[in-house]
């Protein structure tokens, strides 16, 4: 029989092949159990076999396009996650300031907030930290994110740790290639979870980083210019995609479009002072509200 032939008659006859060879299969495995067994197998033993060998499919993974918000039932709880950089990781490891506020907008809801947002960590590694655990503090290990049940997750823009390798073009691109890698899988793992982005607070060009930074002037400008480029496409993709956006950035520019040094802590004139965490801390929860996430 030629190929041509013979592949033909595989294409037609392939559901009685297909039957056939599962024949077989089953046969070998009552063959097994009866040798492992040494005794006769009853029908109703043959039954049970069967279906505990049928294979239960892998959940197809939907790729994130666009979000569409689910909608919470009332509980009196919710858990939050915080997820970011070190602007995120201000809030300390229960939600410090945000969870206050979050509390007294809500008087009748306790809040669970964990923080997993750590310093020096730029958003290439979120994908393999979402499933590793956190020690939040000496004594609060988080469970991997993946792992959790959150009703609610937050997720800072990472600006302020920007993928200078690449440079900006491609670093912007990167940024989104992760941004859609993290929503899949979030998406697929917490169907009934709300997701939001949250852009942090506004770099002051002319002072960023000068009390840690021996960078010239021109060369801080420069970098806090660089972090804009992120928290603002960070902005932007969650504007083109649907996402729920918490908007510090903007609620943090003074009146020549800079970020206001109110905001921004003394001490390193970079991280958010403890009116920036208020700042930021009532836009969450302004949003919040305003989308009615927690009926």
């Amino acid at each position: 029989m030629q190929f041509a032939q013979f592949k033909n008659f595989i294409i037609i006859h392939r559901k009685e092949i297909g039957i056939y060879i599962l024949a077989l299969g089953f046969s070998f495995l009552i063959t097994l159990f009866a040798y492992i067994y040494k005794e006769p197998i009853t029908k109703v033993e043959i039954i049970k076999l069967v279906q505990v060998s049928k294979l239960t499919p892998t959940p197809a993974i939907i790729p994130f396009i666009t979000y569409t918000k689910p909608i919470l039932e009332k509980s009196d709880r919710y858990d939050i996650y915080l997820i970011g950089d070190s602007m995120m990781n201000a809030f300390g490891p229960r939600g410090g300031l945000f969870n206050e506020i979050i509390s007294k907008t809500y008087p009748d809801t306790f809040f669970e907030v964990s923080n997993y947002a750590q310093a020096n960590q730029s958003i290439l590694l979120l994908p393999q930290r979402l499933k590793e655990p956190v020690q939040a503090a000496p004594d609060l290990l988080l469970v991997p994110i993946i792992e959790g049940e959150p009703d609610l997750i937050i997720i800072e823009s990472f600006g302020y740790n920007p993928l200078s390798q690449f440079g900006t073009e491609e670093g912007l691109k990167e940024q989104e290639k992760v941004l859609t890698e993290v929503m899949t899988t979030l998406t697929n793992r917490f169907p009934n979870t709300v997701i939001m982005f949250l852009a942090a607070i506004a770099p002051d060009k002319k002072t960023y980083g000068q009390s840690v930074n021996s960078a010239s002037a021109d060369e801080r400008w420069a970098q806090a210019e660089e972090r804009i480029e992120y928290i603002t496409n960070h902005i932007d993709y969650a504007n083109e995609h649907n996402i729920p956006l918490i908007n510090a950035y903007e609620k943090s520019l003074d009146t020549d479009g800079d970020g206001n040094t109110i905001y921004i802590n003394p001490d390193d004139n970079i991280h958010p002072s403890a009116e920036g965490l208020s700042l930021m801390g009532t836009a969450m929860t302004e949003k919040i509200k305003e989308e009615n996430i927690f009926p």
